[in-house]
């Protein structure tokens, strides 16, 4: 199952992607955007989630992790964003989603329903990140999590952005960044990240109920055709040692458990 709905998702990203391919930062979109379904299988995996959990994916975009968590974990997805979202709709009728329209600051959920809660690479697109970890939390489970990923400043100090592929922008002011993006390099679709973060704890006061929370590097590869995340709790070498001891600033997110 999960081979073939990797292909299918695959052929319906690529035919409904909304960046157009004469932007310089297509192909780095597309490839991240075709890497959604394996990123939630390594998710999933290294969450363990046990089959019927309830999972509420925040920020789904083209529902690829969410398709993940549904295929392989045999989890109850759910999936909210704030526009319906094309690739989603026409891959639902593979596997079943309970799919909403809806704002992340006002979940339409009642409290304590979700086993996980995921806000991939969407806290730094939202006006009130604060209200939206509340709103994560308020549905969670007691002893569920919330997993957050966010591009981390640092890890883009001599870098391209991750979204728009401009070199060095990320540790600029949010200003300046959508000042180069819409004006100077003229990027399409106009500029939409309202904050980026310097560090982990940033990230974790938006979550002051916490019972607890890690801070989680990873070790990134692509066997032919995947996108894979290995979340890294015991360093195998000295490099990873460094990176381990420095996670805080160069992260790749966060687990805050209720």
């Amino acid at each position: 199952m999960s081979d073939a709905l990797r292909r299918r998702f695959a052929e319906t990203v690529s035919r409904h992607f909304y960046i157009s391919a004469d932007q310089p930062h297509y192909a780095a979109q597309l490839a991240f955007a075709l890497g959604r379904f394996d990123a939630g299988l390594s998710i999933a995996a290294h969450l363990q989630t046990p089959r019927g959990a309830r999972v509420l994916d925040v920020g789904s975009g083209n529902g690829g992790v969410s398709f993940a968590f549904a295929s392989a974990a045999g989890a109850r997805a759910y999936t909210l964003d704030l526009a319906p979202n094309p690739e989603l709709h026409a891959l639902r009728e593979i596997v079943p989603l309970r799919s909403t329209v809806g704002d992340g600051a006002a979940l339409p959920f009642a409290g304590n329903r979700f086993d996980v809660v995921l806000l991939l690479d969407t806290i730094e697109h939202v006006e009130h990140p604060r209200a939206v970890a509340a709103e994560a939390m308020r549905v969670l489970r007691p002893g569920g999590v919330c997993v957050v990923t966010t591009p981390a400043r640092l890890r883009y100090l001599f870098r391209r952005d991750p979204h728009f592929g401009v070199p060095g922008m990320a540790v600029l002011p949010n200003e300046a960044q959508r000042f180069l993006v819409d004006r100077v390099f003229r990027r399409r679709p106009a500029y939409d990240v309202t904050h980026l973060y310097w560090s982990a704890d940033e990230i974790l006061r938006l979550f002051p109920a916490a019972a607890k929370s890690e801070v989680l590097f990873n070790r990134t590869y692509r066997p032919p055709g995947k996108f894979t995340i290995e979340w890294i709790r015991h360093p195998r070498h000295a490099v990873e040692q460094l990176r381990y001891n420095v996670r805080r600033f160069f992260f790749d997110g966060v687990l805050v458990w209720k």
